[in-house]
């Protein structure tokens, strides 16, 4: 009996890992939900270190994979296999990361920003052909892509945490620059201008400083490229649905005529990571199985 493909998926944003195993259906077969930040800084820090964890995570799914689908939160060079920028991570601009998987696991390897092969999971497995979408990410960073319809469907990495500038003058962006609209709104952001461990030690009037300035974000991506859906995903949209709701009513009470006429979040909280992985290989390696994304909960 012949041997069943392997796909394993592999998601790094910010200090986090996620990976999943994936089947010839496109079902997870095993799940490593995640290497937590403590621990994941504690292995890494230069490239090398995190090179031999990511092989590690691989290697623990299986020895012999077929193909590999990387999702890395930055500004990649998708022909070079490299990651050109990523303020979250340490020493990895212009290393070979695709190169190195390929040549350990001898297998075809490829990688995608998170935000886009989300957004194209998203595509692929929930939307429907006629529909435009923001997908956003809201996590650690803050990231997004723009979906069109189409067969296949359009995916454009927008990078709206950094293409939105709410204030020339504002707070300073992990990117360098000043008025970053993810300066003002990402995970990494709050811990920093609040001092907590955990955005979810956040009051309900440390909120209420936050979600302004998401909202105008949205508010700026729809005038931007109108959408019929805005859909959340990432560790707070995830944690936090009532910010969502409080943001989707924010813009919805705006009368542009852009205004989108639903708001989502993702129900795969984890899961979302991973299928971004396994959409970039059905992209890129067309003969290859497709995964089932499961419904959106409304905001």
């Amino acid at each position: 009996m012949a041997r069943k493909p392997r796909y394993v998926a592999l998601c790094i944003s910010g200090p986090h890992l996620w990976a999943a195993l994936f089947d010839n259906a496109g079902s997870p077969d095993r799940f490593r939900p995640g290497i937590t930040p403590t621990e994941y800084e504690r292995l890494s820090g230069k490239y090398d270190r995190d090179k031999k964890l990511v092989q590690s995570v691989v290697r623990s799914f299986t020895p012999r994979p077929d193909y590999i689908g990387m999702t890395v939160a930055g500004d990649l060079d998708v022909k070079q296999g490299v990651v050109v920028s990523a303020p979250n991570l340490h020493g990895w601009e212009n290393r070979p990361l695709v190169r190195d998987l390929r040549r350990k696991f001898r297998c075809r390897t490829t990688i995608a920003n998170d935000a886009e092969a989300e957004g194209l999971g998203h595509a692929l497995y929930v939307a429907n052909n006629d529909e435009r979408v923001w997908y956003l990410l809201w996590d650690y960073g803050f990231g997004g892509s723009y979906v069109t319809p189409g067969n296949p469907p359009g995916v454009v990495n927008l990078e709206p945490g950094h293409a939105i500038k709410l204030d020339r003058n504002g707070f300073e962006c992990g990117c360098g620059r000043r008025g970053c609209l993810e300066a003002y709104v990402s995970g990494a952001a709050i811990r920093n201008r609040f001092k907590v461990a955990s955005p979810e030690e956040l009051t309900k009037s440390q909120w209420s400083t936050v979600l302004p300035f998401l909202a105008e974000g949205v508010r700026v991506m729809l005038d931007w490229k109108p959408a019929d859906r805005v859909i959340f995903g990432g560790e707070i949209a995830c944690c936090f649905p009532q910010l969502v709701a409080s943001v989707a009513a924010r813009v919805r009470g705006d009368r542009s005529p852009n205004q989108p006429p639903w708001f989502g979040i993702t129900r795969e909280r984890l899961g979302a990571k991973v299928y971004g992985g396994l959409a970039i290989i059905a992209r890129d390696y067309p003969e290859t199985a497709k995964a089932n994304f499961r419904i959106l909960d409304p905001a």
